[in-house]
């Protein structure tokens, strides 16, 4: 899961990920949010990026983790 401020900008990074997963055959599930859904969306999460513009959120990603 990508986090960002509006979850736009993160959007074409995770295109890239997409892009790479599926030209080296692994399976990847990769999904972009806005930093609101963040408390919505870490559940099965395995791993967690936040965009820059986003990073003083780490404290409450701990918290929900």
């Amino acid at each position: 899961r990508l986090f960002c401020a509006a979850g736009i900008t993160i959007r074409m990074l995770v295109n890239k990920i997409k892009d790479t997963a599926k030209k080296k055959q692994f399976e990847l599930d990769s999904v972009a949010f806005s930093q609101e859904q963040i408390a919505q969306n870490l559940d099965n999460a395995n791993v967690t990026l936040l965009g820059s513009q986003v990073g003083y959120t780490l404290p409450k990603v701990y918290e929900i983790c």
